[in-house]
């Protein structure tokens, strides 16, 4: 189910929740497999989370998060 609400999230943010929230690479590991800065890391992932509740927020089988 989450995965359909992933795939609706920009590729920049998708690939940071991937990395980290989902495979659990350090901010550090995930700036080197992205070649950006860890800083970029933080933020696209603080956005992209963002995007995510927003997404199961407003899907009827996530009701519980409203």
């Amino acid at each position: 189910m989450a995965e359909r609400h992933l795939d609706q999230i920009p590729e920049e943010f998708r690939t940071a929740l991937i990395l980290v929230d989902v495979l659990g690479l350090g901010y550090s590991e995930a700036s080197q497999a992205l070649s950006i800065p860890m800083g970029t890391v933080k933020s696209r992932l603080a956005r992209g989370r963002v995007r995510m509740h927003e997404h199961l927020k407003a899907s009827p089988e996530y009701q519980y998060l409203s």
